[in-house]
This record gives structure tokens, C-alpha cells and sequence, in this order.
């Protein structure tokens, strides 16, 4: 019932906040308009989602909570301040250090991706890309302090910062952009990563926890053991994300925008269903396995993928059959809705792949195996990249970005739930 009562907790903040990505999104089409300028806003994230991935490997409640999980259990406040404590300085340094070597060679890493812009256009990115590397630092140190959060049951704070998030960067479409252009946008960005940091931080005071500069090399090696795979598979990730922006350039201007639009609108069952869920589990399968309960574990995950499983079919359906009047309803009348809905369409068949796919992975992390996720991320990059240029080379469009996405999904669960099965008897 808790679990129940947790995963709602998380799914009905967790839709508030796509409806706020969603009025986002509706605000950036209407104050800028799907094109050139657009395109250039979301590609000057990449340098910038590029380091929080890294970061996010090491950082993430998937690696850091197994490490903490059994001491929250047994109340031991010591053992949780000494290895919280030395995650969070560690990689709290980590963070600034990256970015700032990475704020040196921004203008190497915009080449890579940016071949069709005029020069101009890329001293705009350039820029662009520097302001938001604050959001990494910021987010990252966020997503240390939200592990507390998790690991004490508190969902409600941990649900709530996304919200503040979203709030920035619409305050930086409506009142700052008519002021400083373009970068009024990258400066609403940082504002709500660092709303999304204050109201994690109220979780320091709930827990009544005490930083104390410690920085024990034993709790440093245990994490960078849990998070190498995972470093690798979301690199891998954004990899894939900077292959798709440069065939969306190839493919035109403005074509980006409308597969952003399209992944949003998809993204929302996925959020309701697949991450609050997964996300609310997922202290208590770490809890379980660090304290060898094997049935509990077991019967956990998998009633939990058949439940999934069919919901997310069902969401699927309805979406693919209401995909027309959902994206006119968010997006309202703009330049290229009808772009916008055919590709939200195709990704709809993705849902249920991708909600499995999130549940699959926290199973696999809450035992410690990182491994099979990474596995199931090199065959997802190299199917979704692979299908992607056989899709561009047969002259089939904009069209690939989706075929691509859809096909690398279904990789994915094909190998996670090959693996689920055959380790599924010797789980603990």
C-alpha cells in the first residue's frame, strides 16, 4: 500500500510537471516559433546534458542508494553521514572541475554538431551552451541531495522540485527572452535549476542531516564500481540524442523542434506510468536485496512488468487513436502541428517498450548489475543509429528520427527481457 501511495505521489507530480514541459513548449512555439532560432535553443543543451550524464551515472539514486539503502534501514546515522558525505563532496568537486574544462573546449564540442548553421548562429550556440553549463553543477549537487530524499521515503519533496524547474525556464520565456533574446531563455534555465536545488535541500532538514567535509576513498571506489556501466549506457544515451540533432539538421530547419515536440507529448504516459512507479520501487528492491529478502524481491518485479505491461499497451492504444486532438490541444494551431502529431503517433508504439524498459533497469540496479543495462543500451545505440542511416540513405525523411527511436526501443526490451529471464533464478 506504501509502495501504491508512493508511486501516485510521484505520478501526479510527475504529470504536473510534464503539463508545465508541455505549456513550456507551447510558450517557446508561440513567443519564438518552430525554427532556425528554436533549434538552436535546444541544441545549446547538449554540451550541457552531455557532462550532467556523466555525472548523473555516479550521482543517481540508482548507484548511490544501494551503497546507503541497509544503514537508512538500520537507522545507523553514522555509516549513512560518513558514505553520504563522501559521495557528495567528492563528486560535488568532480562536477565543477568538468564543467569548467568543458566551458574551455565548448567551441570544439558545437563543431561536431552544427555544420549547418551560419557562423553567427554558432557564436550564438557557443554562448548559449557556456550559461547552461551552470545547470549541470547545479542539478548534479540536486540529485545527490534527492537521494535522502528517496532513501526516507520523502516523495513529495522529491516530486515537487521538477515543478520549480519547469517554473524557470517558463519565466524565461515570458519575461526574459523579450529582454535579452535568446539567452534570456538559458538564463530561465538556470534559474530553475537552482529552484529545483533549493527545494531538494529541504530534505537536509527533514532528515536532520550534517554536512561534514569527509572524503572516504573506500565509499568512493564502492560507487565508481556501481556506476562505471552506468556512465557508459548514458553516454551512450546522449550519444544517440547528438546523432539524432545532427540528421534532424540534415533533414531541415526546424525539424528538430517538431521531434522534441513530438517526444514530449509521448514522454507523459511514460512519466505517469512507467517512471513514477519504477522510481518508487526502487528504494524498496534495494532495500530488499541489501537485507537478502528473495521472494520479496522476485515477487516484486514481477508483478510489477505485468502490470506494466498491459497499462502501458492499453495507453499506447489510446494515445495512437486520440493522437490528432491530444497534440492540437497542447500545441494549439502552430506551424507543422501536423508533423508534430504523425511522429507523437509512431512514437506512441514505443510506450510500453519504453515503460518496461525503466522498470527492467531499476531491477537490475537494485541487485547491482549495472551490466545488463549496459548491454541493453549498446544494442538500443547501435540498432537506433543503424536503422537511423538506412532510414536517411533510402531518402525516407524526417520520418527516420522516429523509425529509429521506435525500432531501438523494442532492441532494448528485447535484450533486458532475454536477460530478466535467463538471471531471473538466480537473482540474490
Amino acid at each position: 500500500m506504501q509502495l501504491l501511495k508512493n508511486s501516485a505521489i510521484i505520478a501526479i507530480f510527475g504529470i504536473i510537471s510534464q503539463v508545465m514541459g508541455l505549456v513550456r513548449d507551447r510558450l517557446l512555439a508561440s513567443h519564438i516559433g518552430i525554427g532556425a532560432t528554436l533549434d538552436i535553443y535546444y541544441m545549446s543543451f547538449r554540451v550541457a546534458d552531455f557532462i550532467y550524464a556523466i555525472i548523473l551515472a555516479f550521482v543517481g539514486a540508482v548507484t548511490i542508494l544501494p551503497i546507503i539503502s541497509k544503514y537508512v534501514a538500520e537507522k545507523n546515522e553514522a555509516e549513512v553521514s560518513r558514505r553520504f558525505n563522501s559521495i557528495f563532496f567528492f563528486f560535488s568537486i568532480s562536477i565543477t572541475i568538468l564543467s569548467a574544462i568543458a566551458f574551455i573546449l565548448t567551441p570544439y564540442f558545437v563543431k561536431i554538431y552544427s555544420s549547418n548553421l551560419d557562423f553567427d548562429s554558432v557564436q550564438t550556440l557557443i554562448i548559449m551552451s557556456r550559461i547552461l553549463l551552470l545547470q549541470p553543477i547545479i542539478l548534479g549537487i540536486s540529485n545527490i541531495v534527492s537521494v535522502l530524499s528517496q532513501a526516507h521515503k520523502h516523495f513529495m519533496i522529491f516530486s515537487i522540485a521538477p515543478l520549480f524547474y519547469n517554473m524557470g525556464i517558463i519565466l524565461g520565456v515570458i519575461f526574459f527572452y523579450e529582454k535579452h533574446g535568446i539567452y534570456g531563455l538559458a538564463y530561465g534555465v538556470v534559474l530553475g535549476a537552482i529552484a529545483h536545488l533549493l527545494v531538494q535541500s529541504i530534505t537536509i532538514w527533514k532528515a536532520k542531516f550534517n554536512f561534514k567535509f569527509i572524503m572516504d576513498m573506500s565509499v568512493i571506489k564502492e560507487e565508481l564500481s556501481l556506476a562505471g556501466p552506468r556512465s557508459v549506457s548514458l553516454l551512450l544515451q546522449q550519444s544517440r540524442i547528438i546523432v539524432m540533432n545532427i540528421f534532424a539538421g540534415y533533414f531541415g530547419v526546424g525539424v528538430l523542434s517538431v521531434f522534441i515536440f513530438a517526444t514530449t507529448l509521448a514522454a507523459l504516459p511514460l512519466q505517469f506510468f512507467g517512471v513514477s512507479f519504477a522510481v518508487a520501487s526502487f528504494p524498496k528492491m534495494s532495500e530488499m536485496f541489501e537485507l537478502k529478502d528473495e521472494d520479496g524481491f522476485k515477487g516484486l518485479a514481477k508483478k510489477s512488468i505485468f502490470n506494466l505491461t498491459w497499462i502501458s499497451i492499453l495507453v499506447s492504444f489510446l494515445c495512437i487513436l486520440f493522437a490528432q486532438l491530444i497534440a492540437r490541444l497542447v500545441y494549439g494551431d502552430i506551424a507543422r502541428i501536423e508533423s508534430v502529431v504523425v511522429m507523437f503517433a509512431v512514437l506512441c508504439l514505443a510506450i510500453p517498450f519504453q515503460t518496461v524498459n525503466w522498470f527492467a533497469t531499476r531491477v537490475f540496479y537494485a541487485r547491482r548489475d549495472s551490466w545488463s543495462p549496459l548491454l541493453a543500451q549498446i544494442a538500443a545505440f547501435s540498432v537506433t543509429i543503424g536503422v537511423l542511416y538506412a532510414c536517411y540513405v533510402n531518402g525516407i525523411g524526417s520520418m527516420s528520427l522516429v523509425y529509429a527511436t521506435v525500432i531501438g526501443c523494442v532492441a532494448e526490451s528485447l535484450l533486458l527481457f532475454s536477460l530478466y529471464i535467463k538471471k531471473s533464478q538466480k537473482m540474490l
